[in-house]
């Protein structure tokens, strides 16, 4: 039985909790500078160890959809845990953070390029080539309008005058690869159904891993970063949201039947909201006068994707409109005729006897309805087999269709009962002359030659009588028809005395 786990807003309010209770402490010293750091770095360590653990249970209690993106954020969650304990190792025995780059800060970088790559096999909604193009643009875009906020509130990026610019492009990568990271988190959650929740627990990580690593990124090349800052509250309240979010849910469920294959309005708005964000940004500072090419740059790079991405959803949506028409096309057909014979069935044979008739009350066109009753059909099931008769059923639809024009309508009413309606017939009786020619014929099955014969009974209704029902006319056929078939057999009768 999977054990129940709080809502997301329960466990984000524990996670600032946490968050809050670190910066009290490292802020009142309460045994001095050196324990404020010690007791920083490793609720660090614990926290993202505690990410890794959380990671792990909910990879090994998804299915294997989902199981490969939570053992990713498993390992990197583990690197960044790794990471952070080498680093308090550094602080507090060694006195120094070690020449760069340290073990901790390869650690460190393992962590968005292992989520990365786990994202990257999360299942999408549809895995249809076009959506995981749309993805890779909501990506693309998502990515840009946070560079162009991030470079504007930095009035201009992390480097100035004076910077040392070894450590301020070391102190961009990680900024970068959590760009990235955050880029595709929110692409595939716009574009997933499954586990929705904890992904969105996620994304909130990332973006303050991302806001964190930016504001680390200021203070390098400001000289003033170091343990105790506000930035170490911020590594800490992101392990502690992806364990939340690892904790969210217990095992993946598939998507019930009846629940629709895309990801909610909500979700699919995210890299809109992105994009205006961004543009909004770039636009105010066009209008501060702060001409900047970098922030037009990307904010050029958001308008292509979003006209890119514009134009694949256009195409993609012709697609399915013309797979919607064809499928409605197919289910009217087989709602309308019969599937062993491919005539048509009792219902678009009533149609077309209302219009037939609206015509001849409108315009007093004449119509005939001919009913086709096989002789002795049932002999043919219980000589040779059901299947047989099948075939011999099929033998009939081609040869009625045969000896009819286009424009008249054959129909199977069941079983072996058939009618044809002949719209304007200027000679009905040569009409029901030709089927029972074609009739007579005997049917091949196999090795075996099936003869046929059949009772026709016809009805006309003329220009000049008054407009009948369609189901008066298909009893005075029906009742034609049986006529002939009692007058056959009469003559039979007859003919076996004499």
């Amino acid at each position: 039985m999977p054990v129940s786990t709080p809502p997301p807003a329960v466990l984000v309010a524990l996670a600032l909790s946490a968050v809050t209770a670190l910066a009290l402490l490292v802020r009142l010293e309460p045994g001095g500078p050196v324990v404020a750091r010690l007791v920083d770095d490793l609720a660090q360590a614990v926290a993202a160890t505690a990410a890794a653990v959380c990671c792990g249970r909910r990879a090994h209690r998804s299915t294997r959809a989902t199981a490969p993106t939570w053992w990713c954020y498993a390992a990197a969650t583990g690197a960044w845990a790794i990471g952070q304990y080498a680093w308090t190792y550094h602080e507090a025995v060694a006195r120094g953070p070690g020449r760069f780059p340290s073990l901790s800060d390869v650690c460190f970088l393992l962590f968005p390029l292992l989520g990365a790559a786990g994202l990257l096999r999360w299942p999408l909604a549809d895995g249809r080539d076009p959506l995981r193009r749309r993805a890779l643009l909501d990506g693309v875009l998502v990515a840009a309008a946070l560079f162009v906020v991030a470079w504007s509130v930095s009035a201009g990026g992390p480097t100035g005058a004076g910077a040392d610019l070894l450590a301020s492009g070391a102190a961009l990568v990680a900024p970068g690869a959590d760009l990235v990271h955050l880029s595709l988190a929110v692409a595939v959650l716009s574009h997933t159904r499954r586990g929705r929740s904890g992904l969105g627990v996620l994304v909130a990580a990332l973006v303050g891993l991302w806001a964190t690593d930016w504001a680390f990124a200021l203070l390098v090349t400001t000289g003033r970063n170091g343990t105790g800052s506000l930035v170490d509250l911020g590594w800490l309240a992101t392990m502690l949201l992806v364990a939340a979010a690892a904790a969210r849910t217990a095992t993946d469920r598939p998507p019930r039947a009846d629940e629709p294959p895309m990801a909610s309005t909500g979700c699919a708005l995210l890299p809109y909201a992105a994009a205006t964000v961004g543009l909004a940004v770039a636009l105010g500072d066009r209008l501060a006068g702060r001409d900047d090419r970098v922030t037009t740059a990307a904010a050029a790079v958001v308008v292509a994707a979003l006209l890119v991405r514009q134009l694949l959803a256009v195409l993609d949506h012709r697609t399915l409109l013309r797979r919607v028409l064809a499928a409605r096309d197919e289910l009217e057909h087989r709602a309308l005729h019969d599937p062993l014979t491919g005539l048509a069935n009792r219902s678009l044979l009533d149609r077309r006897l209302r219009e037939g008739l609206g015509h001849h009350r409108r315009d007093r066109r004449g119509l005939c309805l001919l009913y086709v009753d096989l002789d002795d059909f049932k002999e043919v099931n219980d000589d040779h087999g059901h299947e047989a008769g099948d075939l011999v059923l099929q033998q009939v639809a081609v040869r009625l269709r045969e000896a009819v024009r286009s424009t008249d309508t054959v129909a199977r009413l069941g079983g072996d009962e058939f009618a044809v309606l002949l719209v304007e017939a200027d000679d009905p009786s040569e009409v029901a002359g030709r089927i029972a020619t074609a009739l007579a014929e005997p049917v091949l099955v196999g090795a075996t030659r099936v003869s046929l014969g059949a009772s026709i009974g016809s009805t006309i209704v003329t220009a000049d009588e008054p407009t009948p029902t369609a189901q008066t006319l298909l009893r005075r056929a029906d009742r034609a028809m049986y006529d002939v078939k009692r007058a056959v057999r009469r003559v039979a009768a007859t003919a076996s005395l004499g």
